[in-house]
């Protein structure tokens, strides 16, 4: 077994280990809201238990091959974001965890979307010149989809009148915060980024999307592998 294939063993034990994690959480969350009485953030604990079984349909139905370092780190950021944070209340009980959630969620996206790169790239090859150009649009695709959630966040709030921005209590100011810690998220996981590409460092995030790239040959057929 080579040393990328022993990683990956190495983090499918990581990945069940954050999965059972996620499930006990939920079910004592479903417990305890149950006993409170509160029908709202119960159903909310158990959509959030069904998560992973709807990721790996999406896995199966989409035809990918299985990366347990981009699943566990996909899992490990549902259960921050929201296990804790809509389950537990973290976002209510927690100063500035929201603040937390948006800034990880930048470098999350950046990541999620240098495969789209490769995947749209013509050659669908990997080259140390394209550092510019992914890096370029990664941060572009990490504030698309900071933009996305808050106008979701926003239609919301026109439908169910569920005040999400804050906007009664800050006016726009919870959403442009919201925006910039999701760049600056975004613009500190650039280093490991370029550091990848000039001096072949890869990080944990680096390998786990390369990890995807080459678990999946179909999709990048043609050219050299990262």
């Amino acid at each position: 077994m080579d040393r990328l294939s022993q990683r990956e063993a190495r983090f499918a034990g990581i990945y069940r280990a954050i999965l059972a994690a996620y499930w006990l959480t939920c079910a004592g969350l479903m417990a305890f809201w149950l006993a409170r009485g509160d029908w709202y953030q119960f159903f909310q604990s158990a959509a959030n238990a069904c998560m992973p079984g709807l990721f790996l349909l999406v896995w199966r139905a989409l035809r990918l091959g299985r990366t347990y370092q981009l699943e566990a780190v996909i899992l490990a950021f549902t259960f921050l974001a929201y296990t804790l944070g809509v389950g537990a209340c973290w976002y209510h009980l927690i100063p500035h965890y929201d603040k937390l959630m948006h800034c990880l969620s930048g470098a999350f996206t950046m990541y999620l979307a240098l495969p789209c790169f490769y995947w749209l790239k013509a050659e669908k090859s990997f080259k140390p010149t394209d550092c510019a150009l992914a890096a370029a649009f990664c941060l572009c695709a990490a504030l698309a989809v900071a933009g996305l959630w808050e106008i979701a966040e926003f239609f919301i709030n026109q439908v169910t009148g569920i005040d999400l921005q804050n906007v009664a209590a800050t006016g726009v100011g919870d959403t442009m915060t919201d925006m910039i810690v999701c760049l600056l998220g975004a613009l500190v996981m650039l280093f490991p980024m370029l550091a990848y590409y000039r001096r072949g460092r890869a990080g944990f995030l680096m390998e786990a999307v390369f990890s995807f790239i080459r678990n999946n040959p179909g999709l990048y057929a043609a050219g050299p592998r990262p």
